[in-house]
């Protein structure tokens, strides 16, 4: 594997965003998996003492369910050490105004989607990349995909809005018409000091208690989406993606698009390697795609009406791995096996303390961190422990 830190990537204003890719160490070409967000791509999980620490969101609630990823796995983005061993190039970005990027953000409008948009064009004309790019990510990094996908960059090939929601006025800032003021202050209050940004999403939730033309600025036009989608909605976040996320479904043009929905915890289920479960309400983790669409699928209570069935016939409702549909719209190919990666290169140097191998065990009461295991068997991702 190797992994090219701090690739600057100009856009057209001149403002130079950073990017961090990770694909395998052979020649390529490699299908692209993107994401891009404000809370910033170096903010990985790091090595103190004798084991790996996450980054303190993960405190935030509880989790059902252990967690494991790499080091390499940036706050709710895809984890570099499932998709590269499976041939895909990993590239995670620090949008405008946050992180290593330059610039002032504008969070959730125009001009924000209109720098992915360049990133996808960007990541689809490298030389290592087969010129076909996915986008994928949990909450922001699942919301700005709605946009991108409407302004239908070319090289864009499929979306993965993982618990995203879709409308900031409706979902975020007045559900219900009466103004949030919990998550908000919090959210609000850390993209401060994150990064230098240009709106204040709370302060306007203040001044305009009303929807206006700005707050519908900020929502994406759904229904100019036409490139495959998966769309994860679900009740794991309190009810703060979940309107949204089943409105960006129904919304959606795109003629293959999929819903996805679980039981489990936010984080547990989308890095979960859990294997599927027979009956209607079957799920897995949605980074179980080394398999097939349908492979292992649990049979629906009853077959969908006509129309109702995307490709290779996977019902639109019902999805057994989440990564499936997606990758393979991404490669346009079946998948190859799974291998093992000898080892990471960052330039010319080698990396160990971030290799594959180290995953973190989240999930213990309190939200803390587990040591890692030792001499176990070699996870369903692919990563050695």
């Amino acid at each position: 594997m190797r992994c090219d830190k701090d690739t600057p990537v100009t856009m057209a204003d001149g403002t130079m965003l950073r990017v961090d890719v990770y694909r395998p160490a052979g020649p390529g070409p490699f299908p692209v998996i993107l994401s891009a967000h404000p809370y910033g791509k170096d903010r990985l999980p790091r090595l103190r003492r004798d084991r790996y620490r996450p980054v303190g969101q993960y405190r935030t609630f509880r989790h059902p369910e252990r967690i494991e990823f790499s080091a390499w796995t940036g706050w709710e983005a895809p984890d570099p050490a499932f998709w590269v061993p499976r041939g895909y190039a990993v590239v995670n970005a620090d949008l405008r105004g946050f992180g290593a990027s330059q610039g002032v953000g504008a969070p959730f409008s125009d001009k924000e989607a209109q720098d992915c948009c360049e990133l996808v064009e960007w990541a689809g004309t490298q030389p290592w990349s087969t010129g076909r790019v996915g986008l994928d990510g949990v909450s922001y990094l699942a919301i700005v995909q709605y946009k991108v996908a409407a302004m239908k960059p070319a090289h864009l090939a499929a979306i993965c809005p993982w618990e995203g929601l879709s409308d900031l006025y409706r979902d975020f800032a007045r559900p219900g018409g009466i103004a949030e003021s919990g998550f908000m202050r919090i959210w609000s209050t850390g993209m401060r000091h994150a990064g230098r940004v240009g709106i204040d999403i709370r302060a306007q939730q203040e001044q305009r208690p009303l929807i206006d033309d700005w707050w519908r600025s900020l929502c994406p036009d759904l229904e100019r989406i036409e490139v495959p989608a998966l769309v994860c909605a679900s009740f794991s976040d309190h009810s703060l993606h979940s309107r949204g996320s089943f409105e960006a479904f129904r919304r959606i043009g795109s003629r293959h698009k999929w819903l996805y929905t679980h039981r489990g915890g936010k984080w547990s289920t989308y890095y979960g390697p859990r294997p599927p479960r027979r009956g209607p309400a079957s799920s897995t983790g949605p980074q179980r795609a080394g398999q097939r669409p349908g492979h292992h699928a649990p049979r629906p209570a009853r077959d969908p009406r006509p129309g109702q069935r995307g490709p290779c016939g996977t019902p639109r409702l019902r999805l057994p791995a989440a990564g499936d549909g997606v990758a393979q719209a991404v490669t346009g190919r079946r998948h190859r096996p799974a291998h093992r990666p000898a080892g990471a290169r960052c330039g010319e140097r080698r990396v160990r303390r971030a290799r594959p191998g180290r995953l973190l065990r989240l999930g213990l009461p309190g939200g803390h961190c587990a040591p890692r295991a030792h001499g176990a068997a070699p996870s369903r991702r692919g990563a050695r422990r």
